[in-house]
């Protein structure tokens, strides 16, 4: 998919978060949109697991709950694209699902890529001395050979300090 194409189709779509990442393409942004679509069943069941876990861990996201929303409502279409737009010293790194043939995006959110703004629990502490924030360590395994999900996407990439 071609950035500019990427632009107009979160253009289309209303929220801060579909802004926001079109902001971010605009500025010359990594993006990707993977090869091979992910059954939306299983995105759901993922992409819960690691809001709740963001949310624990107090890790700032823009637009969560929303895209859970919108992929739910989404089921009918069975599967969907992965895509993700991301970069060295970005605030923000967003995970894109699009229809599967890549006509219109139907979620998008945003996850904080700063880690000192990251809690140890929801008090707001942030992480103990010497912690790393490391991030949904708790999924189960995917066959990486059948499945889009991204092999070192971003909740893998905050370690010890």
């Amino acid at each position: 998919m071609k950035r500019d194409t990427l632009i107009v189709l979160l253009g289309a779509e209303d929220g801060d978060v579909y802004e926001s990442c079109g902001d971010a393409l605009r500025a010359g942004y990594d993006f990707e949109v993977f090869d091979g679509a992910a059954p939306v069943g299983v995105l759901v069941t993922t992409y819960r697991r690691r809001e709740r876990h963001t949310r624990s861990r107090g890790i700032r996201t823009l637009g969560f709950v929303q895209a859970l929303d919108r992929l739910v409502s989404a089921e009918d279409l069975g599967e969907l694209l992965i895509g993700q737009v991301g970069g060295a010293g970005m605030a923000w790194f967003y995970q894109l699902f699009l229809a599967p043939d890549g006509s219109r995006v139907v979620a998008c959110f945003a996850v904080g890529q700063d880690p000192a703004q990251c809690s140890d629990d929801v008090t707001g502490n942030g992480p103990r001395p010497g912690q790393g924030v490391l991030v949904d360590v708790n999924l189960e395994p995917l066959d990486a050979s059948s499945s889009p999900i991204p092999a070192d996407p971003w909740w893998t990439r905050w370690a010890s300090s």
